[in-house]
């Protein structure tokens, strides 16, 4: 290995040329964790603060355009290409780079990174893009093949294989003509190459608020009330003790005086006698300082909270009121029957938060204040203190057996000082997103109903925070109504349909048959009246039999008994009980202009 000095170059004194070295392996590729200092054979672990991927490099400080390994440039024109000179292309902002032409008309904002793959290359990038769907867009163009990043909630990864050779890639943020939506711009967070040249000869230094211990491929948050505030931190330092930092920060918060909203209220678990202690605790992590706030004191012999509505309590436990009954107010031990000619439609009602409905789950990414959202008792909400670029999200998993649809309708309210979202989702589409930057608080959002289709749902509702400080931005869910669900109880007994019926008990209507009808919150169907019928089933009214045919009570058809007809002055006698089936052909004029109609018999 003989090294030597770059072409032009100027520099004087300093670092000098490393000893060639002979007899070196070929080649000498360093495991993740280890690097190949210059002027050696032997791979050597990376030190604390610092990392290595095997022959790859990642970027996730955009304090400078990155200069090691890849060659950046960056550039804004119009949409034909020609130069301008009211933008200036993409630009860094620390913990990414944003496209930069936000509120600009018929512009590219391009990014441009060059490198040369050796072996098993990929190019894997986190990026999020807000803007006016699909007529503003964000561009990859891989070597000059092009594809489209679409529009994502949250920061979304992803990867690219690489053959080996020179590769061009660019990010090409266009924005057109029309109108400006969200942030309009492309946000780049992250972005890693695998497989570069001579990637193995150093370690990456760990981004600011992280650390890593020696020999590491990956840096690791500092702990909470830990933080750093330089790249290949070794350390994490702790926070004074009226100090606080949440894992990963940079630098340490001194903590408010605690406020009521920095303790929440808990249940014993509800006692025989159906009564429960009110308890106090601190909201975890505690950021606050206590000062003038203290824990109140424990409220005994509390009544125990009611049950959702479709539910009763037994002791400790609410549980689904059966087939056929129903609770308004969940304070019951049992439920109620639904009388003869109603039903107990199935649904899942939410309106007491005290704690989850089953199988439901939580959580937060990015710069969380808390672990997901919390239970309220009238509410749920979000979580607070959360940072920049959060998403807080409640998945409630449901199953709609409901023929052709079930229904979904919610309630809450939504506080946010900058620009804030909360999106609804049922797993498998978005349903609907609300979007608020002002400090006054938007209450009783209500929606729906919306149509869910039968099968398997997550119900999703994601509070996401693009900037803005920590502070107790929130939405608050107070109600939520799934119809149609497997499993769940009736809040109300609902009247059967005209042309329906129904006994005691039931969770849902039986259809009349054909001969009969009903009218609406009917317990059994009626017979249609003699010389009257219904072909249908499921009908409200009864039909008038035609001429010359009658019919017993609750026929589906009308009879001519044998009729016959025999004409004047003649002793012939005809069957014509066929002609009374419906659908002749016709009217066709005969050669008289007399309307005839044909039946096929």
């Amino acid at each position: 290995m003989i090294y030597s000095w770059k072409d032009n170059t100027t520099c004087a004194g300093g670092v000098k040329l490393p000893t060639s070295l002979a007899n070196l392996p070929c080649p000498v590729d360093c495991e993740a964790g280890f690097y190949l200092p210059l002027g050696t054979t032997t791979c050597v672990p990376c030190s604390a603060g610092t990392y290595s991927l095997s022959g790859g490099h990642k970027i996730h400080t955009w304090d400078s355009w990155p200069t090691r390994y890849l060659d950046t440039t960056t550039y804004c024109t119009d949409t034909m290409g020609r130069p301008v000179t009211n933008c200036n292309g993409w630009s860094l902002n620390g913990s990414f780079v944003d496209s930069n032409i936000a509120g600009l008309h018929n512009r590219k904002s391009v990014l441009n990174f060059q490198f040369n793959i050796v072996s098993n290359g990929s190019l894997s990038f986190e990026t999020q893009v807000d803007c006016e769907y699909s007529y503003d867009r964000l561009i990859l163009s891989i070597d000059g093949a092009q594809t489209w990043i679409k529009n994502t909630i949250n920061p979304t990864r992803y990867t690219f294989p690489l053959s080996d050779g020179y590769h061009f890639v660019s990010f090409i943020y266009k924005k057109d003509s029309s109108v400006n939506f969200g942030y309009d711009k492309a946000m780049l967070f992250e972005l890693q190459v695998l497989g570069l040249a001579d990637a193995s000869d150093f370690c990456d230094q760990c981004p600011r608020g992280t650390t890593s211990s020696p020999q590491a491929t990956q840096c690791s948050d500092c702990p909470l009330n830990t933080y750093n505030n330089q790249l290949g931190s070794s350390v994490c330092i702790p926070c004074s003790d009226d100090e606080y930092a949440f894992p990963g920060d940079t630098q340490c918060t001194p903590r408010k005086a605690c406020t009521v909203n920095d303790y929440q209220s808990l249940y014993t678990p509800c006692s025989l006698t159906h009564t429960r202690t009110e308890y106090f605790d601190w909201i975890s992590p505690r950021i606050c300082a206590i000062t003038n706030v203290t824990l109140p004191p424990n409220v005994p012999d509390l009544p125990c909270a009611p049950c959702n509505p479709g539910e009763f309590r037994v002791a400790d436990e609410c549980y689904v009121c059966p087939t056929g009954k129903f609770s308004t107010i969940g304070t019951l031990s049992e439920c109620t029957s639904c009388p003869m000619g109603t039903y107990a439609p199935k649904q899942l009602t939410l309106q007491r938060w005290d704690e989850l409905p089953a199988g439901a789950s939580s959580s937060c990414e990015g710069q969380c204040g808390t672990a997901g959202w919390r239970v309220r008792g009238d509410y749920v909400d979000s979580g607070i203190d959360h940072g920049s670029h959060s998403t807080s999200t409640l998945v409630i998993p449901v199953i709609i057996e409901a023929s052709p649809t079930g229904w979904l309708s919610w309630k809450y309210s939504l506080n946010c000082e900058m620009l804030c979202y909360v999106d609804i989702r049922d797993g498998r589409s978005l349903i609907t997103s609300t979007w608020h930057d002002s400090f006054t608080p938007v209450q009783n959002i209500t929606g729906g109903p919306v149509k869910l289709p039968p099968g398997a749902h997550n119900i999703t509702f994601i509070f996401g925070k693009f900037f803005g400080r920590r502070n107790e931005d929130r939405v608050m869910l107070y109600e939520l109504v799934v119809e149609g669900v497997d499993q769940g109880g009736a809040s109300e007994c609902l009247n059967c349909s005209a042309g329906t019926w129904s006994g005691d008990e039931s969770e849902s209507c039986t259809a009349c048959i054909p001969g009969t009808y009903s009218v609406e919150g009917s317990s059994g169907c009626s017979d249609c009246p003699v010389n009257t019928y219904q072909d249908l089933p499921q009908q409200t009214y009864c039909k008038p039999c035609g001429a010359a045919t009658h019919t017993a009570p609750g026929s589906p058809e009308c009879s001519t008994n044998a009729c016959t007809y025999s004409p004047p002055g003649t002793s012939d006698s005809y069957d014509i009980s066929l002609l009374t089936r419906q659908n002749p052909y016709g009217p066709i004029p005969d050669n008289r202009g007399v309307p005839l109609y044909h039946y096929y018999i």
